[in-house]
C-alpha cells in the first residue's frame, strides 16, 4: 500500500515538474506543442498535410479533426514566416 503511494506521488511530482518547466520557459507554443506531442508520442501522426487530406480529416470529426486543424493552422504559420522572410531579401 505504502509503495503504491510513493510511486503515484512520484509520477504526480514528476508531471508537476515537466509542466512547470512548459510554464516557466520562454520558448513559443510551437516548441511547446511540439515538446507536449513528443510526450505523447503523435509527432507525425497525420502525416503529409496536403489541403484535400485536410478537408477529408475534418469530414470525419473527432480525433482527426483536431489533427487536421493542428496541421492547417502550423502551414499557416510556416507560410507567414516564408513570407516574412523573403519579404526582406533573406534566402
Amino acid at each position: 500500500m505504502l509503495s503504491e503511494l510513493e510511486s503515484s506521488t512520484e509520477e504526480s511530482i514528476d508531471m508537476a515538474r515537466r509542466r512547470s518547466k512548459r510554464r516557466n520557459r520562454r520558448g513559443s507554443s510551437l516548441a511547446e506543442a511540439r515538446e507536449r506531442m513528443e510526450e505523447k508520442g503523435t509527432v507525425g501522426a497525420f502525416g503529409r498535410a496536403t489541403s484535400k487530406k485536410i478537408a477529408r480529416a475534418k469530414a470525419k470529426g473527432g480525433l482527426q479533426r483536431k489533427r487536421a486543424i493542428f496541421a492547417e493552422n502550423m502551414k499557416k504559420i510556416a507560410a507567414r514566416r516564408k513570407r516574412r522572410h523573403t519579404k526582406g531579401g533573406y534566402r
